[in-house]
């Protein structure tokens, strides 16, 4: 490397490659081998994830629209859309939930699961003591018979229903088909005798009346509908933002509208999580994603990229879009005097924490066009902003 700039890389990675070699190798002379292994053991600020749809089910013969049940990673939730909390969880393995159909008489429901195993959890005690392997890739579908004795499931399939008393099956897939299947149960069978090709029949029989608008406060990403007594009508929507709504309208009047009942929100992120920090004494998680900071409480910020504690736990720091391009990692000594910082934009940054403190405002005005201080023009190019529109130190006030 040349000697115009004031940081050598290479020499200290060579010696650091030696000294690893030096700790490291007898290690592995031995004919075995020892990995840490982590093993998940909460998920924490869910609601419900994407992949999988929402669904209403019945607890207890409690009352009907009132429990919904989401997937959260590979464990399903069972929510009180009326209290707001948490009452049920179905524990889950290694994989993430792709879709949740309950049975008609509520006690059981399906899980499937991006393996293609299909587990059935009894609701009264949240255990599974029946699983299927069938399939080879996730389950994207499932539906009950009317007497919930026989299960239907599919695989890349994105829709389904039983007809015709359970004698036809209607499938549409990805493949922008919809086919049409005769079912004969084992015990219906006839060896002697060829299956006819399905013939289907395109008749309006139904007429499809819109009632209402529902505007939901995100996008909506799953749907379910239970009809109740009296021509209520019951709506929960799964939002993209991690959130859950409930609406409510009766199909008798006229003109129905439609009202918000419920909504499960929690102190979670509103889009992707892009980072995460544990502090130094284990008792604190920092998270941030591309509007928030959490930790302790929640912080707006810029699309933060990486982040890390302070030593003393005090502050914490969000690399965001610095330098002239994103800032994808940082690094912090020992005692948080100096802190380096890597860019996309193919530069280093080493900063210095100073005593003096800084006004924001001030400070973007002043440092508009200027270099950090003990740079020359053009040595740096082109990184040459000031640290506070790269790196934010937000300090947290203890409880």
């Amino acid at each position: 490397m040349g000697t115009k700039r004031g940081i050598h890389v290479l020499p200290v990675l060579n010696v650091f490659d030696h000294v690893i070699q030096l700790h490291l190798r007898p290690l592995f002379m031995g004919l075995t081998k020892q990995y840490l292994r982590y093993a998940a053991s909460a998920v924490f600020g869910v609601i419900g994830s994407q992949r999988a749809n929402i669904t209403y089910v019945t607890l207890r013969g409690g009352e009907k629209g009132r429990y919904v049940a989401v997937a959260a990673c590979e464990h399903v939730f069972i929510w009180d859309v009326r209290k707001g909390e948490k009452v049920l969880i179905l524990q889950g393995q290694k994989h993430e939930v792709s879709f949740l159909c309950p049975s008609p008489d509520g006690v059981h429901i399906a899980v499937g699961y991006e393996d293609g195993v299909v587990r059935i959890f009894n609701l009264l005690n949240g255990e599974s003591n029946v699983s299927f392997n069938g399939h080879k890739s996730g389950v994207t579908v499932m539906s009950y018979d009317a007497l919930g004795a026989r299960l239907v499931t599919g695989s890349k399939v994105w829709g389904m229903v039983l007809l015709n008393k359970e004698k036809k099956l209607l499938t549409g897939s990805a493949d922008s088909e919809l086919r049409a299947w005769d079912i004969s149960y084992l015990e219906e069978e006839d060896a002697g005798e060829q299956t006819a090709e399905p013939v289907v029949e395109r008749t309006l029989k139904d007429e499809i009346i819109r009632l209402t608008n529902i505007k939901a406060s995100a996008k909506i990403r799953w749907v379910d509908v239970q009809s109740c007594a009296g021509g209520e009508l019951k709506v929960a929507l799964l939002l993209q933002n991690n959130t859950v709504e409930t609406y409510s309208l009766k199909t008798s009047d006229r003109n129905p509208t439609a009202n918000k009942t419920a909504r499960l929100t929690l102190g979670g992120h509103r889009t992707d999580v892009r980072t995460l920090a544990f502090s130094s004494d284990s008792l604190a998680v920092l998270s941030a994603s591309g509007d928030t900071v959490k930790v302790i409480r929640t912080m707006a910020c810029e699309y933060a990229l990486c982040s890390l504690f302070v030593p003393g736990d005090r502050q914490i720091i969000l690399g965001t879009k610095g330098h002239h391009r994103e800032v994808w990692c940082l690094a912090i000594s020992p005692n948080g005097d100096h802190l380096v910082s890597s860019s996309h934009d193919k530069s280093l940054r080493l900063w210095e924490r100073t005593r003096e403190p800084i006004i924001l405002e001030e400070e973007r005005e002043m440092g508009k066009g200027s270099l950090v201080p003990g740079e020359t023009e053009g040595e740096a190019a082109p990184a040459g902003k000031k640290s506070i529109e790269t790196v934010k130190a937000v300090s947290l006030q203890c409880c």
